[in-house]
């Protein structure tokens, strides 16, 4: 395929995920093992020769290969190295939007938590939000001290499974191989801001603290490789 073939083929699996709803679609082993090298294909070209840096706050790096418009869906690639294994972010998590993600290479772990605000139960856990869009904390809501963020469940999902998140579930998601390669397919934003629950004693990861750990060269050099 080329590379005009390649995005119409993503396109296409959008459109198919945005009719049949992202927190329910499924996809084919084989289907996603073609979209998922169509989609690293891609992601090799925006990152070969790039200046810019594609760490996300949470440790690993993340490739788009949409406009990042919220009204529309949206496609990035998101990848795991075996430094990110020792780095990344436990952080419970919500998103914006539904995601449908396509796991290429290697593996994750994701444990599913529930808040509960209850006194004697307190974990005390910083409370932050984040603005659809943005990788960018406005700041902490403070330390809740009757807040206790329980996990509930954890599943594993290895390659080439597929697996979807709606944008309510709170979870964290850890890769447990030393490359980690997931698809993510995400829908329109629906709803304003993303909620982060830390423990107290970890500090607020700002962007540009995740970007050092994937610039485009490191980046790079993880999925030539795949390429």
């Amino acid at each position: 395929m080329g590379h005009s073939e390649d995005l119409t083929l993503l396109h296409d699996c959008l459109h198919r995920l945005e009719r049949e709803g992202f927190s329910s679609a499924t996809l084919d082993p084989i289907g996603a093992n073609v979209i998922g090298a169509v989609a690293v294909r891609l992601a090799c070209d925006v990152v070969r020769g790039a200046s810019a840096d594609f760490g996300h706050p949470l440790g690993f790096g993340r490739v788009q290969l949409t406009p990042w418009e919220l009204d529309r869906p949206r496609v990035a690639v998101h990848v795991w190295d075996h430094l990110a294994m020792s780095v990344v972010s436990e952080d419970a998590h919500d998103h914006c939007y539904d995601f449908v993600s396509v796991c290429y290479v290697g593996g994750l772990e994701h444990r599913l938590f529930q808040v509960r605000h209850e006194q004697g139960l307190a974990l005390g856990a910083h409370s932050l939000e984040y603005a659809a869009g943005s990788c960018e904390a406005p700041g902490s809501t403070g330390i809740q001290e009757d807040l206790s963020v329980l996990e509930v469940d954890r599943f594993a999902v290895e390659a080439p499974e597929i697996y979807a998140i709606g944008c309510d579930v709170l979870h964290s998601a850890k890769p447990t191989s030393a490359r980690t390669v997931t698809i993510q397919f995400q829908s329109p934003t629906l709803k304003s801001h993303a909620q982060v629950y830390r423990s107290c004693g970890h500090h607020v990861r700002s962007r540009a603290s995740g970007s050092v750990s994937f610039t485009a060269e490191r980046l790079a050099r993880v999925m030539a490789g795949l390429c």
